[in-house]
């Protein structure tokens, strides 16, 4: 085991960025073996590694009494892959300019893991703490975090979290809730026909989803809860034809919807089902095939206890509250999926997160770093 020095912040970002963690494949050794050595090094936890399929998962917990809260904090090391061409310097050699730090995975979200990292070291040598404090550095997120955190919770079933913090760059706002997520696979079939005969009764099925495209666009279920956004529809795959002059047999769809606690896949089914027939009015008889998978589940917390915290954290910090449940999925699904009732998602001001020339402000990792040791300290206390 080597040993690793307690690093700043800021010093522990650079060396997790220059890790090349990109996923696929997602396999790299090196930066969850850093990470295991940095906790070794510097705190006196327990720590685990979860395996699947060549991704590393290190799980570190502190435990400080026998009663009390479990606070579990969340990051991953993975990456989405890069375009050096397109990047200005090398991605996997932080850079830093003024105020920002550039590099893939500054944003997403390296410097969040990095602060969780640094406050789980700062908090594992308090004597005065209460309850358990875990750590999870996982991989595989950008891919849908099956070899990562949804195989660590399988492989821990005894976890039972009472709060988890994860470190997704969310602009310093305080993040309470994300939508589930909804796929949506579409067959139309018709009879194929000739493009010059169109002056005879014909029935398209290019037609018949451009229809459904544009009556999908601005729907609106009236179901938003709060803060969060209604449930959306978005057409990510529309294929068909096999010639210039032929209108296709078959047209094929992908739909990706994004839903909230009030809309289930049953609904999506429903709704989509009755849009159909609606269009076998419009257009005549066609034949189809509709499959609806939920893929992730919806949340959003109300704890009135967990929010004056945060409150209390941000005021004594001088920063401004803005609480958020919109956005794309996270991690948080799969605490979801296991009963946990509270998840929340703070980190720092990103630009071009998943683009080139990813960069993450250093002001607001301190300020991140900050959010979280007070967080974890208070939270810990009660």
């Amino acid at each position: 085991m080597s040993t690793e020095a307690s690093l700043d912040v800021i010093d522990l970002l650079k060396k997790l960025v220059s890790f090349n963690t990109v996923n696929p494949p997602g396999t790299n050794q090196e930066c969850p073996g850093f990470i295991e050595d940095y906790l070794k090094s510097n705190t006196g936890a327990n720590i685990r590694k979860v395996r699947t399929d060549d991704v590393v998962n290190v799980i570190a917990s502190v435990k400080f009494s026998n009663s009390g809260p479990h606070l579990v904090f969340n990051g991953h090391w993975d990456v989405v892959p890069v375009f050096r061409e397109k990047w200005r310097t090398d991605p996997f050699i932080p850079v830093i300019n003024g105020d920002w730090l550039y590099g893939r995975g500054s944003a997403d979200m390296k410097s969040g893991l990095a602060a969780l990292i640094k406050t789980f070291e700062l908090l594992s040598q308090q004597e005065d703490l209460q309850g358990t404090l875990t750590l999870m550095a996982v991989g595989d997120e950008e891919r849908g975090g099956h070899r990562g955190t949804q195989a660590v919770l399988n492989a821990m079933p005894n976890l039972n979290p009472s709060l988890v913090l994860i470190g997704e760059p969310t602009e310093l706002r305080v993040k309470v809730g994300r939508r589930g997520i909804i796929h949506v696979k579409l067959s139309i079939e018709t009879n194929s026909y000739h493009s010059a005969w169109l002056y005879r009764k014909y029935i398209s099925s290019i037609e018949i989803c451009s229809a459904l495209v544009l009556r999908l666009r601005n729907m609106n279920l009236n179901d938003s809860i709060d803060i969060m956004p209604h449930t959306t529809f978005a057409v990510t795959r529309f294929n068909a034809g096999i010639a210039i002059n032929v209108l296709p047999k078959i047209c094929n769809l992908s739909i990706d919807v994004r839903n909230t606690p009030k809309t289930n896949g049953e609904r999506v089914k429903a709704i989509l089902t009755k849009i159909l027939d609606d269009l076998k009015n419009e257009f005549g008889d066609f034949h189809y095939e509709l499959t609806v998978k939920e893929k992730a589940q919806p949340y959003f917390i109300g704890n009135d206890y967990i929010k004056s915290l945060v409150e209390s954290i941000y005021h004594k910090l001088g920063l401004p509250i803005v609480y958020d449940a919109g956005g794309g999925a996270s991690d948080g699904r799969y605490f979801v999926t296991k009963g946990v009732k509270n998840i929340v998602e703070i980190g720092p001001k990103a630009k071009n997160v998943h683009g080139e020339n990813e960069a993450v402000n250093i002001p607001s990792v301190y300020k991140v770093l900050s959010i979280y040791k007070m967080l974890g300290k208070y939270y810990l206390s009660s």
